[in-house]
Formats: structure tokens, sequence, C-alpha cells
């Protein structure tokens, strides 16, 4: 399941980029794809490095979730908020990318032990940043194909398995011409939730019967802006398009940081993964639909000078280009 975009790719890139008039293809590290061919069919925890629980096998939840062939002969993964939970740290998480991402000195967050008890004090960090830049994309459309009813999904990138989030993108189904996708933004250090947050809808109306992609790019800056947004970069491309820019939550962790970074230190979250979140109302009507979801990728870039930063970008485009080889 596992895929080096550095082994098998970099050809075919460099003539895209050549072609594109960008001669120098930007250093990356190993990226980790999973497309869930192989998989067994049933419930994706704990293959191919996603699980539905948290680190300790703790609070497993019955979601309405599994490795699926879509019909075409082409295997991915059904989800759908038929179930739901508040939980965070057993929602599906994605496999780990290859670096842990975030700012200087900033760790994986981890406030469970190996009696379940949460939270330790302090909180174990996990892995340190080191890396600044986070990818993650995947591919998705409608099981149906066709309005379902309060279906939703969130996004989030995350420490895996953590009870704590470092950003939100929500995809919906309108009920009527097909999927919306917002983007919320944490607001000012005095009430990040409240009204300086944003929650613009930054695409809509996303067929039922396409598959589209997203892909989510982030480069964690040191220290923050004093009085609104981070000034982290969050970049959202749709189907290869530039849809938003904005940034992380750490607006909402430098609130309190005595409890939402490590103890002792100012540091924000560091992420290794995607968290699909499945909570809120549960709409029972979906089970067994909902959404596919499928090539699954999770890398870091590193360090790029400017103005290479342009091939960067590039890459929201092309890299799903590469992958729809099967997605059609």
């Amino acid at each position: 399941m596992k895929m080096h975009i550095t082994h098998r790719y970099i050809p075919r890139l460099t003539r895209l980029f050549a072609a594109a008039g960008i001669m120098a293809l930007p250093t990356f590290a190993s990226a980790v794809l999973v497309d869930f061919e192989g998989l067994i069919p049933g419930s994706v925890n704990g293959q191919a490095g996603w699980t539905v629980e948290d680190e300790f096998g703790f609070g497993l939840t019955a979601y309405d979730q599994e490795v699926v062939d879509d019909g075409t002969g082409n295997m991915a993964w059904r989800v759908s908020n038929a179930v739901t939970s508040g939980g965070f740290s057993n929602q599906p998480n994605t496999q780990s990318s290859p670096q842990v991402a975030g700012e200087s000195g900033s760790a994986l967050w981890n406030d469970r032990g190996p009696d379940h008890t949460a939270p330790l004090s302090p909180p174990n960090p996990g892995g340190t940043a080191t890396t600044s830049r986070f990818h993650s994309s995947f591919s998705f459309r409608s099981v149906t194909g066709a309005p379902q009813s309060n279906l939703g999904i969130t996004l989030s990138p995350t420490a895996r398995q953590s009870s704590w989030r470092n950003g939100y993108l929500a995809i919906n189904d309108n009920g009527a011409t097909g999927f919306d996708i917002s983007f919320y933004e944490t607001g000012s250090l005095a009430d990040p939730f409240g009204p300086s947050a944003t929650n613009p809808t930054i695409a809509t109306d996303l067929s039922y019967s396409d598959w589209h992609t997203i892909d989510l790019y982030i480069d964690f800056v040191d220290g923050s802006l004093p009085s609104t947004f981070g000034n982290d970069v969050v970049q959202v491309f749709v189907d290869g398009n530039l849809v938003h820019t904005g940034s992380t939550w750490e607006s909402y962790y430098d609130t309190d940081p005595g409890t939402r970074v490590q103890p002792g230190s100012s540091l924000k979250q560091a992420v290794d993964a995607l968290m699909f979140r499945i909570s809120g109302t549960a709409a029972p009507g979906n089970a067994g639909n909902g959404f596919y979801i499928d090539n699954v990728l999770v890398e870091n870039f590193a360090a790029i000078p400017e103005p290479s930063r342009a091939a960067l970008l590039a890459l929201g485009v092309i890299l799903p280009i590469l992958r729809r080889r099967r997605v059609r």
C-alpha cells in the first residue's frame, strides 16, 4: 500500500514540470499513499497504518465504515455518518507521514497512558517536528450518486490518535445539487471561536457522480500573529484548483498554552496524519452508503528555496492527475 513518489513518479513529474517551464523538481521526502488495493474487506482499523481507535486500543466505535469494492473493481474506503462519536482519539486516522511536521521544537500530542487514564500530568509528547511542511490528499465521491440526507464528514491535520487537531475542513451533502466544502479558521487570541473566526464555503455543487480530489498543504511558520489568525499558511486545492488560503488553529492554542501545548512551552501542535472525524448528529439513513474515499496521501516536503514554491503548489495539480489512473 505504500508508494514512494521519489522512486515511481520522479521521471513523469520531471517531464511535466519541464513542460510547464519549471526546470527543477522540488526536493521532498518519500510520500506514503494508501489506495486500499490488497486490503481485507471490512473495517480499515489496523490496516495500512490506519486506526479507528485510540493509541492503546481504547474507545473503539462501531462506525459505518469499511474497505470495499466500489462496484468497478476498485477498492476504496466507504464511510458514512450513520454512527457518530464526539471523541477525537478514537476517530479514523490515516497512516503517518514520513516526518513529523510543525513549528520548530513542536511535538505530537499524546494525552493517554497505558492504563487509559487521561490526561497524564504532564502529557507524554510524541515525536518532535523535523519539518515545517505537511501535505495530505485524497479522492472522494458519493456512494449513491444522489443526494443523501444530512451526510457530512470533517477532516483535520492531527497528531495520530490525539485529542487535539490543528485545522478543520468539512464536506457536506447540500441535499440537492452536490457536495459543498467549508474551511473553519479560528480567530483572535481573546476569543478564537468568536466573531473573528471564519467558516467560508470554499467549493460548492461538486457532483455526486464524479471523483473529486482535495489537497491540503501546510507551511508551519514559527511564532504567531499578535491579534488574529495564525501565521501558518494553509492552502486548499479542489480538483487541482486553489480555492482557499488560510491558517491553522494556532490562535486557539495560543489562548491557553498551559493546557493545549506541551507543558512549559509555547509551542503549537505538530501533526503527522489526517483525521476523518465522524461526529455531530448521526444520520442512520445513510448506513451502507456515504462517501467512497481513495488514494489517501500524506507526505512532507523538505525545505524548498524560493522561487521553487511555485513548483510546490503545482504538485496540487499534477499529483491528483497521476493518481487518477484508477479513479475515473
